[in-house]
């Protein structure tokens, strides 16, 4: 089966124009300035015209079993759905645990991967959760990253009133292991450093990376937009190389939006290559009076027309922080993160008001009209046994 896009302004996410692009088989076999239909064979054809064509999001933190638990086990929201991940523009999905670790673990996270897998998209994980010791599938981090395969890295939280933060010796002996396990197995290897609250700099993360000679893409400081203080903090570490990676679902009135977070690391100088940003949709956050939120996983698209609209940042590098920037850092850039022949199908449709429009996932149609018309095997059930 083909899949032929035709006459969109592509975004690979630099932008090349107004292209044709063909895929067979889930890869990108052709992109050129006018393709044929194949003759003899099953196309589908989009008329991408008016459109912009860019790489399906890479989104590097979503809670696919739910989150929180933070208020007691009432305060733990559930599964995020098939069509509610590929409806956001997701096609590459890496999920986390959070703070409730009692009620799941990464062995639930592993099975929920591997279903989102055989309904449609690209799954992978991090192991370990927010306290350590790391909550583990085969006993150690290490173990876990090189024999189960969806496995990547190690989750962990630093700054956080509710778990203890590694010290410095901690976190070089948690750096060196995992980085290790990722050479061994070909992963990325890569730590990601939920931040809480807890006033302090990040500064000495930075000393442990050049003391130990590691290089800074085998850490990744998450959330770092939860207020300006920590913003601050983790542009003065990405000055020194450190990666960051921006949340679009910070419900707190001292956050601040991804979108004008992006700006100001633009503006005082922290390069774009070294900066990501996810969605961390699937948490629960319940403040006690009764404003309780789940965060959905849509808000990426959102801030991407934030990023655009009103702080006039270029349409390919506000993509390349939910595409080729967390596909190169988590090791997948192979296949993920960009439009290029031999690639992964994994292509959205925008309108030009950057409203979604379609998502293809290695070549499939999963939403067409903004609308999913691919569901989850047993999601129908599921919400209509919640009617």
């Amino acid at each position: 089966m083909f899949l032929l896009i035709k006459n969109g302004e592509v975004f690979t996410p630099q932008s090349i124009g107004v292209k044709d692009v063909l895929i067979c088989a889930g890869k990108i076999v052709q992109i050129s300035d006018n393709i044929d239909q194949p003759q003899g064979v099953a196309t589908d054809i989009i008329d991408a015209t008016d459109m912009i064509v860019t790489p399906g999001i890479v989104d590097t933190h979503i809670h696919l079993l739910g989150a929180g638990g933070g208020g007691g086990p009432d305060t733990r929201s559930s599964v995020v759905h098939f069509s509610t991940i590929a409806r956001a523009g997701v096609t590459t999905a890496i999920g986390t645990l959070g703070l409730d670790t009692m009620g799941f673990g990464p062995r639930e996270l592993y099975i929920r991967a591997r279903a989102l897998e055989r309904e449609g998209l690209s799954t992978y994980m991090l192991t370990g959760s927010y306290a350590l010791p790391s909550v583990t599938i085969t006993g150690a981090v290490s173990t876990d990253i090189v024999f189960i395969d969806k496995v990547i890295g190690l989750k962990l939280a630093m700054r956080e009133v509710l778990c203890r933060s590694p010290d410095k010796e901690q976190l070089k002996s948690i750096l060196s292991e995992v980085m290790r396990a990722g050479r061994w197995s070909a992963k990325a290897g890569v730590v990601v450093a939920h931040q809480g609250d807890v006033p302090g700099s990040m500064s000495w993360v930075c000393d442990a990376l050049d003391e130990l000679m590691i290089p800074k893409r085998h850490f990744i400081a998450t959330h770092i937009n939860r207020s300006i203080e920590i913003l601050s903090d983790a542009i003065e570490c990405a000055k020194r190389g450190m990666i960051l990676d921006l949340t679009g679902n910070i419900p707190k009135p001292e956050a601040i939006s991804a979108a004008k977070a992006l700006k100001m690391m633009l503006d005082t100088g922290v390069p774009l290559d070294n900066i990501t940003f996810s969605s961390d949709s699937g948490a629960f956050h319940s403040y006690g009076d009764g404003d309780d939120t789940i965060l959905p996983v849509d808000v990426c698209i959102k801030e991407i027309r934030e990023m655009v609209k009103s702080e006039e940042i270029p349409l390919q590098d506000a993509i390349s922080t939910l595409t080729i920037n967390p596909a190169r850092l988590y090791c997948l850039d192979d296949v993920k993160g960009s439009i290029e022949v031999g690639k992964d199908g994994d292509v959205l449709l925008f309108d030009r008001s950057i409203t979604l429009d379609s998502v293809i996932a290695k070549g499939k149609i999963l939403v067409k009209d903004g609308r999913p018309i691919v569901r989850g095997r047993l999601e129908e059930s599921y919400l209509t046994m919640l009617q």
